[in-house]
């Protein structure tokens, strides 16, 4: 969904649901909010400057990569992955598939602070190219998507997808993600595997 889309969406809503003098005012300015919006939609195809960004961290040729949604407002501030209560949760995922946090890559798939929604489409978008360089540039042997808008930015780069930082995780799928880190380092290839109920398996050399 663009911003554009998201907001004429809102428009809508406030037409069925706010009385009519409500919605008088906030169709009364709706045209310049609409036209900020598209111009917003043109200008993020544009490369945004790197230092406005949440750098992907973590060494080269590491086990695995992490990649989730956006960052907070502590990733912003410390422009580094996964601060404070997100970091929280990665490193109690971390510790349910028995790996430090040295051995991993960390990002986002749109590396910036994003608060109360989802990244709208030219964000993703915008950035998909960047993750790519940069997870190119790191290497990892196994790289996860945490939810939709990283797998959605990923593509078929995304090895396994879990859900969301924060919800509760699928035994089943974790221990095959759990399995797979345990043959990478012992030098085998990785098994991509994805979260459906039968459970199909994909065996792939990388």
């Amino acid at each position: 969904v663009s911003m554009v889309d998201y907001l004429k969406e809102a428009m809508d809503l406030a037409k069925t649901r706010l009385p009519g003098w409500a919605y008088a005012l906030i169709r009364k300015n709706s045209e310049s909010i609409l036209k900020e919006a598209s111009l917003s939609t043109e200008a993020s195809k544009e490369t945004l400057p790197s230092e406005t960004l949440i750098p992907v961290v973590g060494a080269k040729n590491s086990t695995i990569a992490f990649i989730g949604t956006a960052g907070s407002i502590e990733d912003g501030a410390a422009k580094k992955p996964y601060q404070a209560v997100l970091g929280e949760e990665l490193e109690s995922l971390l510790k349910s598939l028995d790996i430090n946090r040295e051995e991993t890559v960390l990002g986002y798939a749109v590396p910036t602070v994003i608060l109360a929604r989802k990244p709208f489409a030219e964000e993703i978008n915008l950035h998909k190219d960047w993750l790519t360089d940069q997870l190119t540039a790191k290497s990892p042997k196994i790289i996860v998507a945490l939810g939709e808008v990283a797998k959605q930015a990923l593509g078929d780069k995304a090895d396994f997808v879990l859900d969301d930082l924060g919800y509760q995780q699928n035994a089943e799928y974790l221990n095959h993600l759990k399995k797979t880190i345990q043959e990478v380092k012992s030098g085998k290839p990785v098994r991509k595997v994805d979260q459906k109920p039968e459970w199909h398996l994909l065996v792939q050399s990388k």
